[in-house]
């Protein structure tokens, strides 16, 4: 596994999504979204204290299928941020979010209750978020 730059991403295309699921303490629905860019690396989205490393993708992860509206595959990648930490429901691994050309953003909910459909990967709409409220992945870790 190597280490990620800001290289790496952006300016990566997405070309496929994978993602596993599994049953957490028999109440929490669990999701892994790993996304294999244009280069052949895959990544998770990553941990805002965590080194980002490429991954191998699981031999239980199944590709997901897209509605056309909220097809990410074929997108690419402008960016990567976060979400600075404000008031008790901040979610740290929701807190990074990819930015993509359109201006469409990409978040992941790791964890849920089970049977909410929470859990997995979000795109949001341009405009969902306020760009000048993040910070740039990078810099906050130089």
């Amino acid at each position: 596994m190597e280490y990620l730059a800001r290289h790496d991403v952006v300016g990566a295309t997405i070309v496929e999504v994978f993602q596993t699921y599994r049953l957490m303490k028999g109440w929490l629905d669990s999701t892994s979204t790993y996304f294999r860019i244009d280069s052949g690396l895959t990544f998770r989205m990553p941990y805002i204290q965590g080194t980002w490393r490429t991954e191998r993708i699981p031999w239980r992860a199944r590709r997901l299928r897209f509605e056309a509206e909220q097809n990410i595959e074929g997108s690419r990648i402008t960016g990567v941020y976060v979400e600075p930490k404000e008031g008790e429901d901040w979610d740290p691994s929701e807190a990074i979010k990819l930015l993509l050309e359109d201006g469409r953003w990409v978040t992941e909910r790791m964890v849920a209750p089970h049977g909410t459909g929470d859990a997995g990967l979000w795109v949001h709409k341009a405009g969902t978020f306020d760009l000048s409220n993040h910070l740039d992945f990078w810099d906050m870790r130089d």
